[in-house]
């Protein structure tokens, strides 16, 4: 099932650079760390996509990849330029760069917290892929 949701996740956010026109490039076969390449006109942006989940009013995504087999996490530090995120349940897409990010995983507050807490929190809209500017 996981297999199944992380390729509709790379299907919607590859569809939401394609309606605005971005080049894509995908690698043949999946043993890359990253899910394609947005051609910004020669300069090579590697996006690995990551499928949010919406928690207390945040899309929370995991920064690494996990083998089941030798219990090993990854990060993709070095490997990649941004993180495409879809999140399911608001039906939106994010493009994080990986300088942006920690190590375990990145929270987007997307809702105004219960609290009303802006510390140790990032407005998630600024990701928004409307919102980006490459």
């Amino acid at each position: 099932m996981s297999k199944k949701i992380g390729q509709k996740t790379e299907a919607i956010f590859m569809a939401e650079l394609l309606k605005r026109d971005f080049v894509v490039l995908m690698p043949f076969g999946d043993n890359e760390r990253y899910d394609y390449v947005i051609d910004l006109g020669g300069v090579f942006k590697r996006v690995q996509c990551k499928t949010g989940r919406l928690k207390n009013g945040s899309v929370t995504f995991e920064l690494a990849s996990y083998n089941w087999n030798t219990k090993e996490r990854k990060g993709y530090k070095g490997q990649i330029d941004y993180f495409g995120v879809y999140c399911p349940e608001n039906n939106k897409c994010y493009l994080v760069p990986i300088d942006k990010v920690g190590k375990r995983h990145k929270s987007l507050r997307v809702e105004q917290s219960k609290n009303n807490q802006t510390k140790n929190t990032e407005d998630g809209e600024q990701y928004e892929i409307d919102k980006i500017r490459l």
